[in-house]
């Protein structure tokens, strides 16, 4: 009993000569923990500086694109507007050179690529690089777009941002435009064939009601004669009327929005232009180096001792 009590303590004063040991490794070489902390640090510190230094700042603008169906005269004159996704309008080559047509774009392309013969996939790659689209979710439910530029000039960023709605804008109402074109006149066409078919029906209604006896006319309606003698032509004249409405309240719905003077702007903007404030990584980059700079010194400590160690045995 009295031998495993001396056996723990032996081994328990080992481990701490050990220990201490291991501190003494590590104040003795504390020249070379220090110099490379200081020297990693440095360079996490160079790192950080040029990081910042080539940090572009971003700039964007929040907007929605009106529902065109919501409004009053768009609701009655149930256009087939072609889909339009704003997500791949930078994927349309005529938009694309829609950019380029825009000196101050052109310019700024020019000067970075150095390369006046480019395809047209590098164009576009550029562009989309330029000029970012992002959805704004909030619990899987899309609340708005974000455009944001990572364009160097701060002036001409806000230029394409503004110039970027505005093209939005136009493709939207553009084809809006189209489909009141492409609709207008076969709607304007189908309602004089229904108001046309109507006013026939009803010329035949009184034709038949002159033709009755007056003592008919007296003990009974006109439509229960009509639903005896002409049922055929009151169902005609039902569907008549009812196509006769629905192409009569296009019509209106199409004319209101010929003359919708909000027509032109379909973008509502939910910001102005502002700065995107990005956190910055100079913090974290130094702090890594640091604690690297100091495992390093550690590391560096521990082998020069297990080299001197070796030669002084060899």
């Amino acid at each position: 009993m009295n031998k495993e009590i001396l056996k723990h303590e032996i081994k328990g004063y080992e481990e701490e000569i050990d220990l201490v040991d291991l501190i003494k490794i590590l104040i003795k070489n504390k020249g070379l923990i220090l110099l490379t902390t200081i020297i990693i640090t440095a360079f996490s510190v160079g790192g950080a500086l040029y990081i910042r230094s080539n940090r572009v700042d971003k700039f964007g603008q929040n907007f929605i694109l009106r529902s065109f169906g919501d409004s009053y005269y768009g609701g009655k004159a149930k256009l087939k507007i072609k889909r339009f996704n704003v997500d791949e309008m930078l994927l349309d080559d005529a938009v694309v050179d829609m950019f380029y047509a825009n000196e101050d774009f052109n310019r700024y392309y020019l000067e970075k690529i150095n390369d006046s013969k480019s395809t047209s996939d590098e164009r576009r790659k550029f562009l989309q690089d330029s000029i970012e689209l992002k959805q704004v979710m909030e619990k899987d439910v899309f609340k708005y777009y974000t455009v944001e530029t990572t364009m160097e000039d701060e002036v001409l960023s806000k230029k394409m941002i503004r110039f970027y709605l505005d093209t939005v804008n136009l493709k939207k109402v553009a084809l809006i435009k189209e489909a009141v074109e492409g609709e207008e006149s076969s709607t304007l066409e189908m309602k004089e064939l229904y108001e046309g078919r109507v006013k026939m029906g009803e010329k035949k209604i009184a034709e038949i009601i002159k033709n009755q006896p007056s003592s008919i006319l007296e003990n009974q309606s006109i439509m229960s004669i009509l639903t005896i003698t002409n049922p055929t032509l009151i169902q005609e004249m039902a569907s008549d009327k009812e196509l006769y409405g629905k192409y009569y309240s296009q019509a209106i719905g199409i004319e209101g929005v010929k003359g919708d003077k909000g027509l032109n702007q379909q973008i509502e903007e939910l910001s102005s232009i502002y700065k995107i404030e990005e956190k910055s990584k100079a913090k974290m980059i130094v702090a890594i180096g640091m604690i690297l700079g100091l495992f390093l010194g550690i590391f560096g400590a521990f082998m020069k001792e297990f080299f001197a160690n070796v030669d002084l045995k060899n």
